[in-house]
């Protein structure tokens, strides 16, 4: 991985420059739901054994309608959980994405 990654303190989470920027992109409440919902969910994301995976969030904020989001990553074990990249999807997408997982 040749992009520079950012440390989440406290927690065992790097961040691509490519999730950054996206992030970034977001309404700043919306982008901190984001935050927290991965914060919250941080010690549940499964192994990926050197494969890139992804998990659905919903961003709720305050004030504003549900957003959701898909996120790439990769957990090794022993490894701090290293997001790679985040994608808003439609509520559409993310609803076939929970059923797919089922």
């Amino acid at each position: 991985m040749d992009a520079k990654q950012s440390y989440i303190t406290d927690y065992e989470i790097f961040v691509e420059d490519a999730f950054v920027y996206e992030i970034e992109q977001l309404d700043k409440d919306i982008s901190i739901a984001v935050t927290e919902k991965i914060l919250e969910i941080s010690e549940d994301i499964s192994s990926t054994d050197g494969e890139i995976l992804s998990f659905y969030i919903i961003a709720n904020a305050k004030n504003k309608e549900d957003r959701y989001f898909i996120i790439d990553y990769i957990n090794e074990d022993s490894e701090p959980i290293i997001l790679l990249y985040i994608e808003e999807i439609s509520l559409d997408e993310y609803l076939d994405l929970m059923l797919e997982n089922q």
